[in-house]
Parts: C-alpha cells; structure tokens; sequence
C-alpha cells in the first residue's frame, strides 16, 4: 500500500490510498487543530499532543461503547491470544480480529453501534468502524472516525468512514472493512 498526503489549503488535505494498484481511494479530511488555554497550542496532524487532547479519542460514545464489559473482554482476549505486548501488537491483532470476522452488510447510516455489530458479526463501514474504535478505546488506544468520499475499485463514488488509531506517535488508517485493507 502507498500512501500519499497532499496538503491543500490550511484546513483540507487529500489523501489518495493505492492499494495493490487496483483500488483507489480520494478522501477529503479536515485537519484538526486544538486550542488549548494560555500559550499552549496543540495540532495532531503535528504529532504534538497533550493528553487533554488525545482523551476525546479515548472515550465511550453512544455508538462506542468502549466501555461495554463484551467489548472490553473482547478486547482483552484478543490481545492475549495473539501475544499482543505492545500499542502497535494489540491494535494491528485487534484490527485484523475485525477483519476477519465482520461481514459486510450495505446500508445507510449507523444501525447497531460496536455492541449490535459484536453481537450480530456485520456492519457497514460505520458500524464496522465504531467496533474497532471502540475495540481499540477499551485497550488505552487513541482512536478517531475519518469520513470520505471515496472512488471504489467498481468505479462509484460513495461516503465511506473508517479509523485512524494513534500509536507511537502516528496515526495509522484502519479501514476493516474488507480482507484487501491491511492496517496502516
């Protein structure tokens, strides 16, 4: 996989993700720069951070339930079962848990959340990304939505979401939506 980051403007990036030369994906994403009070200013997009900053990408949400005791055990026998030591180990098995063993249903919106996709075992890429998310929350790692307009590999144009999850000091895209995706 290559990836590529264009800055555009001040605000707006294209990314363009080439995977295996045969999909292709155009996104928009906005960057984000957090304010904090007196002189201290923090960008994500910088690699700089404070942990004010990286808590909103650590909490439940409706949608994400991290702190759901199935997520949470899941979560942790995931990492066990593969050795998984480290933030990278864990999300890359976490990741691939997801992967496999999602299928992928079409439909608008969000319709289960990470509880309705753990127990159901499909989603579209919303309800996909919010158990992933919410997977990798449960186990310390920051985690964010990314939202895109992406041209698939038959062609059309769609919305499409998937994660970034921060490890190292990188964010690493995390699409499970499908076994061609690899993480990062």
């Amino acid at each position: 996989m290559v990836f590529l980051r264009l800055d555009l403007f001040f605000l707006w990036r294209s990314v363009v993700f080439i995977r295996r030369n045969v999909l292709v994906f155009l996104v928009f994403v906005m960057s984000v720069v957090v304010s904090v009070s007196g002189a201290c200013a923090a960008s994500l997009d910088s690699g700089v951070t404070s942990d004010t900053v990286m808590d909103e990408y650590l909490l439940p949400a409706v949608n994400c339930q991290s702190n759901d005791s199935g997520v949470v055990a899941l979560a942790g026998m995931i990492c066990s079962g593969a050795g998984a030591g480290t933030a990278y180990d864990r999300a890359v098995a976490m990741f691939r848990w997801v992967d496999g063993n999602v299928s992928y249903s079409d439909y608008p919106d969000t319709r289960y959340g990470a509880v309705g996709v753990l127990k159901s075992r499909t989603g579209n890429c919303v309800d996909t990304t919010h158990l992933l998310i919410a997977l990798m929350r449960s186990e310390g790692i920051p985690a964010r939505y990314v939202h895109g307009y992406c041209q698939f590999s038959n062609g059309n144009w769609e919305g499409h979401v998937w994660a970034e999850v921060y490890v190292n000091g990188t964010w690493y895209s995390c699409d499970a939506t499908s076994s061609r995706n690899s993480f990062g």
